[in-house]
């Protein structure tokens, strides 16, 4: 994290935590509790990953100590387990999330199957932001976006509706690339495993810091390609552009900026709506108590993860300000990004499915 980003943080948390005292002092709900953290991909990828890294330490920080466990609720880009949380999940903090950073932008660009309300979710905090990024098996030839036009690319995703998808149908539309988009995968997992097989030649929008923790041999061993890297702000510790660089009008930035916004919510952790306020402090001080435990740090300094944390009040304010995007941009990224036929096919499979079940 920059410094100037590491200061505020910490300056926020500081003046927070003392904010927060009272109310931690008083909340007794979670003496003997066991807290349920849902992750919206399977197991063995980014988001696993850094939950297992966050359960480990955050219920140490929390009021009596509770226990804290992991459960794996893939389906749909993380969509199922947004979902899960807006509608089924208690709204008292026993069950929280580490959630898809791109779930206000489902929610934004009225992806297929969203049933929530990002601004009435309680965002807790966020882990890390790194920048996303676009990449390509090295042994597949291709080496820029520009190589990528004059081939037909394949590339794997989970689902037509997440950002694994509709970041190339984005790039296909904009910059001219021939990317096929494969999707049905399970998880970042499945993608990377296809990619190992040779099933698919890339992925569309997996952190940076993922592809470091989770297949380091192939960064150092020059096995990947990065056509781009996806955020606000270029990371010059990432060998590949900016996407927003390569694009060549005014329109065209705007489109890629609002998709691009949700890199900088990171590895966000949520709460249901409706929870008190007090609890919501709590949960979100013993967030930012984890963020700087040693331990913590030490742990994801072994599994080479990074840890960046933002507030949760910034991740808030981060999340309303894409939720009231005005909605011509809206409209015109709608179009931009939506695989083509892709989901159109998918709502009418469900639709037959659904009518011959009936």
């Amino acid at each position: 994290m920059k410094p100037a980003l590491t200061a505020r943080w910490a300056i926020a948390a500081a003046l927070a935590a003392g904010i927060a005292a009272p109310a931690m002092a008083q909340d007794n709900f979670f003496r003997g509790k066991t807290i349920t953290l849902v992750v919206g991909f399977g197991t063995g990828g980014g988001y696993d990953t850094y939950a297992r890294l966050l359960a480990r330490h955050y219920g140490g920080h929390l009021p009596d100590k509770p226990n804290m466990i992991v459960q794996n609720m893939p389906g749909a880009s993380g969509i199922k387990s947004g979902n899960y949380i807006y509608k089924v999940a208690p709204r008292d903090g026993s069950v929280i999330s580490l959630f898809n950073k791109s779930m206000p932008t489902y929610e934004v660009l009225e992806r297929p199957g969203v049933r929530f309300k990002s601004k009435e979710l309680a965002w807790l905090g966020s882990i890390e932001s790194a920048n996303a990024t676009m990449i390509i098996m090295a042994s597949s030839g291709i080496k820029t976006m520009a190589d990528a036009g004059k081939r037909e690319v394949i590339l794997g995703a989970v689902s037509v509706s997440g950002s694994m998808a509709f970041y190339p149908a984005m790039t296909n539309r904009l910059l001219g690339t021939r990317f096929k988009i494969i999707s049905g995968y399970r998880g970042s997992r499945g993608v990377t495993m296809a990619m190992e097989r040779g099933e698919v030649e890339g992925v569309g929008s997996p952190p940076w810091t993922s592809w470091l923790s989770t297949r380091p041999d192939w960064v150092r061993d020059g096995k990947i390609n990065v056509l781009a890297q996806l955020g606000l702000k270029k990371d010059p510790s990432i060998p590949g552009p900016l996407l927003n660089d390569l694009v060549k009008d005014e329109k065209s930035r705007k489109i890629v900026e609002l998709v691009s916004t949700d890199i900088a919510i990171g590895r966000p952790v949520v709460a249901p709506p409706g929870l008190p306020a007090a609890r919501i402090t709590v949960l979100r001080r013993s967030f930012d108590a984890s963020m700087n435990d040693p331990k913590l740090r030490a742990d994801a300094t072994r599994l080479k993860l990074q840890v960046a944390p933002e507030t949760g009040e910034a991740i808030a304010s981060l999340v309303a300000s894409m939720i009231d995007t005005p909605k011509d941009i809206v409209e015109e990224t709608k179009q931009t990004i939506e695989p083509k036929g892709m989901i159109k096919k998918q709502l009418k499979r469900k639709k037959k499915k659904k009518k011959s079940a009936n």
